[in-house]
C-alpha cells in the first residue's frame, strides 16, 4: 500500500503558512509517504495548486506530486499541458494529474471564469485528449466542440514516458465510464470500503468493453481523518494558519469529521487493500496538521 499525504493548502477562512507547507512536505517525505497531494479551487481561500507543488518539488526528491483534484475543464488545455510538463520538469518524473469536472459548489467558479458549467463533464473528456496528444507529438491538430487546434507543438515534452498519469476524481456512473475510457487512475473522495468494491467491479466492465485491462487504471482513494487526541501530544503551539480557520476545514463534504483513532484507519486501510486499492490519500480535517502528520508518522505508518 501506497500513502499519500493532502497537504493543506486551504483553510477558507486564514491563509496556511508556506514554511509549514513545505515543513510537511519534508517530513511526509522522510517518513515514508509516497505522494504529496494539493486541492484545487479559485474563489475559495485557497494558495494556487501547480504552484505550491512547483515549490514542494524543490525540497523533496522522491515523492510523486499530485493534484486532487485540478478543476480540469475551467482551464485553457494548452496551459495545462505546459504547466504540467514543466513541473514535471520540476519535478525530475514525479507528477500525476488527477482532474476532476467539479460539483455543484464550484459552479461560481466557473462563472467568474466565463466557461459553461452544465457542459463541463464534455470539457473535460475533450482536455485530456488534447493534453495527451500535447504531450507526446508534434504539429497537433484536434477538432473538437470545445477546441480546434491546428499544427499546436508544445515543448518541452514531460520527462515521464510516454506521459504524466491522470487520475480522474468522482463516483458518478459518467465518472465510472470516464475512468473506464480515459483515465490512467481512479481517485473517489471518502468512500467506503464496500461502495468501493462495487463501483470498482462496475469499472472493470466498463474498461473490458473499451478493450482495457484494469491493469492500466490505478485504484487510489482519498480519505478524511482526525486522529485527536493522539495528536495532541504533537502539537507544537505554533499557529498554522494566518488569520485562523474556518470550521468548514474540519468537515467532510459538510459533514463534522469526527475522531478517528489509529486502529480504525489501520482496519480500514486493511479492507482497502484488500479489494485492490494501492494507494490511500489522507487528508487530516484537524486544526493542527502539523501534529496530525507527526501522530500518523508515530502511530499508523510503523504497522503498514
Amino acid at each position: 500500500m501506497n500513502f499519500g499525504l493532502l497537504l493543506p493548502t486551504s483553510a477558507h477562512k486564514g491563509t496556511p503558512m508556506f514554511s509549514k507547507i513545505l515543513e510537511m512536505a519534508r517530513i511526509a517525505e522522510e517518513s515514508g509517504f509516497t505522494s504529496l497531494w494539493v486541492g484545487d479551487s479559485i474563489l475559495r481561500a485557497r494558495i494556487e495548486a501547480l504552484m505550491t507543488l512547483a515549490a514542494v518539488a524543490s525540497r523533496t526528491e522522491k515523492v510523486m506530486l499530485g493534484t486532487a483534484t485540478l478543476l480540469l475543464p475551467i482551464r485553457s488545455p494548452v496551459l495545462v499541458a505546459q504547466m504540467i510538463a514543466t513541473l514535471d520538469h520540476i519535478s525530475g518524473g514525479r507528477v500525476i494529474l488527477g482532474v476532476a469536472p467539479g460539483g455543484e459548489d464550484a459552479k461560481p467558479e466557473f462563472e467568474a471564469c466565463d466557461v459553461p458549467f452544465e457542459k463541463r463533464g464534455r470539457r473535460m473528456d475533450e482536455a485530456i485528449k488534447v493534453l495527451r496528444m500535447l504531450w507526446t507529438k508534434n504539429d497537433v491538430n484536434f477538432s473538437g466542440e470545445f477546441y480546434n487546434l491546428s499544427g499546436v507543438t508544445l515543448d518541452p515534452k514531460p520527462v515521464q514516458k510516454s506521459y504524466p498519469k491522470i487520475w480522474v476524481g468522482g463516483a458518478s456512473k459518467r465518472t465510472f465510464q470516464r475512468v473506464a475510457e480515459l483515465a490512467d487512475g481512479w481517485i473517489p473522495f471518502d468512500i467506503p470500503p464496500e461502495e468501493y468494491e462495487k463501483h470498482w467491479r462496475s469499472i472493470a466492465v466498463l474498461a473490458k468493453a473499451q478493450g482495457r485491462s484494469l491493469s492500466e487504471i490505478h485504484p487510489s482513494v482519498y480519505l478524511y481523518t482526525n486522529l485527536e487526541p493522539e495528536a495532541r501530544s504533537f502539537e507544537t503551539g505554533e499557529d498554522f494558519y494566518l488569520g485562523g480557520m474556518h470550521e468548514s476545514t474540519l468537515s467532510t463534504h459538510g459533514r463534522k469529521q469526527t475522531y478517528t483513532a489509529p486502529e480504525e484507519v489501520l482496519e480500514k486501510v486493511d479492507r482497502y487493500a484488500e479489494i485492490g486499492v494501492t494507494t490511500i490519500i489522507l487528508r487530516f480535517a484537524a486544526r493542527d496538521p502539523m501534529g496530525q502528520l507527526k501522530a500518523c508518522v508515530k502511530k499508523i505508518l510503523p504497522s503498514l
